[in-house]
């Protein structure tokens, strides 16, 4: 085993690097035989490296890039295609604190892990489990994927990601909205601003807590459409983007949550005194 020390102060610990699969490893069946062409899913993982600090994992169709924000905080992308760059995303203010991590690399999986989390992409699926330091399981994939779609007139893609929702798990938070009530689970709830006769206002907010001890961020400002823990899946539908992009954050508290999520997206200004 190896250690890779990075010039930002980061360090990586690899064991095993494989940088492509064994010939004996099948490529993954697709999850949905009805799916068509114009949808890109990831398939099976067929190369991982390290670039601009960030795990670039490689897959039969696009690529994840995933990268620790902080100890609690990690970033996911799936891109249909090569990576066009490594930056935050725009409208976000949090600036990484270059925390410590390491990379393991088996046959099963891929593991990045800091301090505090790990991220754990399975190699045939390209699914993605996140636990904590304990090994405890916070929150894992299902299935994502975007779609070759139109939106006001012009080429590019809508998202869809599921997650795993254990019968035991509520979900609040995404935004002041009538008559929703604390836990929204099994929900249909509308992620944009809207003003419903009879109702009131509504308002979005991308973001999930869960008495997990994590808090999931959608960076995606299209409209949006979230189901939590209904059939066992939460499924988030975004209308636009060029990529799948969120944020999971771990807390031991509710606190400690939201005030990582207030770290990516800077603090309110108070109003002025006059």
């Amino acid at each position: 085993m190896s250690v890779r020390a990075f010039p930002s102060g980061f360090a990586v610990t690899i064991g095993m690097f494989v940088s492509t699969l064994s010939p004996g490893i099948p490529r993954a069946v697709a999850q949905d035989p009805a799916i068509s062409e114009a949808i890109r899913q990831p398939g099976r993982v067929t190369s991982f490296e390290h670039v601009n600090q960030q795990l670039t994992i490689k897959c039969d169709t696009g690529m994840l890039l995933i990268k620790a924000y902080a100890d609690n905080v990690v970033q996911v992308r799936y891109l249909p295609g090569p990576a066009r760059g490594a930056s935050p995303v725009p409208g976000h203010r949090f600036i990484p604190a270059a925390p410590k991590y390491r990379v393991e690399s088996t046959l099963p999986a891929i593991r990045m892990a800091t301090s505090r989390m790990m991220v754990s992409v399975d190699r045939r699926t390209a699914q993605i489990t996140f636990l904590d330091a304990k090994q405890n399981v916070l929150l894992t994939t299902r299935r994502y994927y975007l779609k070759a779609d139109r939106t006001a007139g012009e080429a590019g893609f809508s998202i869809h990601a599921e997650f795993a929702a254990p019968e035991e798990e509520a979900y609040y938070d995404l935004g002041p909205q009538p008559g929703s009530g604390l836990d929204r689970r099994g929900q249909t709830v509308r992620l944009w601003h809207d003003s419903v006769v009879g109702t009131g206002e509504e308002i979005a907010l991308p973001f999930l807590v869960t008495n997990r001890n994590y808090g999931f961020l959608l960076d995606n400002s299209s409209r949006t459409t979230v189901i939590p823990g209904k059939d066992s899946l939460t499924t988030w539908d975004a209308e636009a983007g060029d990529a799948l992009s969120y944020f999971v954050i771990y807390g031991e508290t509710t606190d400690a949550i939201y005030a990582a999520h207030q770290s990516l997206i800077g603090a309110t200004p108070p109003p002025p005194k006059k």
